[in-house]
């Protein structure tokens, strides 16, 4: 890939993104939930900041999804669409 946008073998275009505007604005809340989970953590309360993105597809069609889920007993679930094709994400 030498120019932006750009169109994969799949038909899915990649534009520039200006990931790095994005990572900038994404910075400040980041840095305000860190406070608030350490406000928590003085609470006793158990919290944690993550961030996390990508750019690929990983997943055949318009189906991508992801979800992010605390339960009641505070294990936290990540769902992430995923699909196996070609790349040994499914085990016989």
């Amino acid at each position: 890939m030498t120019e932006l946008p750009y169109t994969n073998p799949f038909n899915h275009k990649y534009d520039s993104g200006n990931y790095l505007h994005l990572l900038s604005i994404a910075e400040g809340y980041y840095r305000d939930f860190e406070k608030k989970a350490e406000e928590l953590r003085k609470q006793g309360r158990r919290a944690g900041v993550g961030l996390s993105f990508y750019i690929e597809q990983n997943n055949f069609g318009p189906w991508e999804s992801a979800s992010v889920r605390v339960k009641s007993d505070g294990k936290v679930l990540v769902i992430i669409g995923a699909a196996p094709h070609g790349r040994v994400m499914q085990l016989p």
